[in-house]
């Protein structure tokens, strides 16, 4: 699917820090292979690319903001946004 593509390009471009995409900045579909369907939107990929890197360090979110390579006040942010909290479901 072109949408799916487009966004999984978008989110490279967001995680990528220089001028060069690596796999490591695809989404897993891209980056394996797999068939796995992602959301046409950016803010739900955005969301559950967070929710997953909050569970993966049990909601530390100075260890969650430097991964994802944003400020802390960034992820309150966007937590904020996408109301994610303890209770939300996991990725």
């Amino acid at each position: 699917n072109v949408r799916q593509l487009e966004n999984a390009i978008n989110h490279a471009i967001v995680l990528a820090q220089d001028d060069r995409i690596q796999k490591k900045h695809l989404p897993k579909f891209v980056a394996e292979g797999s068939a796995v369907p992602i959301s046409s939107s950016l803010a739900e990929n955005e969301s559950q690319l967070i929710l997953r890197v909050l569970n993966e360090y049990k909601w530390n979110k100075y260890k969650t903001a430097n991964h994802l390579q944003i400020s802390r006040s960034t992820l309150y942010s966007k937590m904020h946004r996408y109301n994610l909290n303890p209770s939300a479901e996991t990725v």
